[in-house]
């Protein structure tokens, strides 16, 4: 993932500010992976069988990741794409 979005910036010369928005997401991404695994501990210290509710708290912290990891993919297709249809999407936000 992060090779990928690394290679399409080196592509598409991707600004700085694209670079910093993927980086705090992968930082986002970093703390979603962490909150699942402790999520999993927890529950796992709790009770080892099948408990319905304890199951959906596992499911919805692996939700938050995958959550997280499409939010970067999302990020890099749009600079991807916005660089290759040359549309300075940034120029909207940022003023010259």
């Amino acid at each position: 993932m992060i090779v990928g979005g690394i290679t399409l910036g080196l592509i598409f010369r991707f600004i700085a500010l694209e670079y910093i928005i993927l980086v705090a997401i992968l930082i986002f991404d970093v703390a979603t992976e962490t909150m699942n695994s402790a999520v999993e501990e927890v529950c796992d210290r709790v009770t080892l069988e099948k408990d319905e509710k304890i199951k959906r708290s596992k499911d919805i912290a692996s939700a938050a990741v995958y959550i997280a990891h499409l939010s970067y993919i999302f990020a890099a297709l749009f600079f991807t794409i916005s660089h290759a249809v040359g549309f300075t999407w940034w120029t909207k936000i940022i003023p010259s």
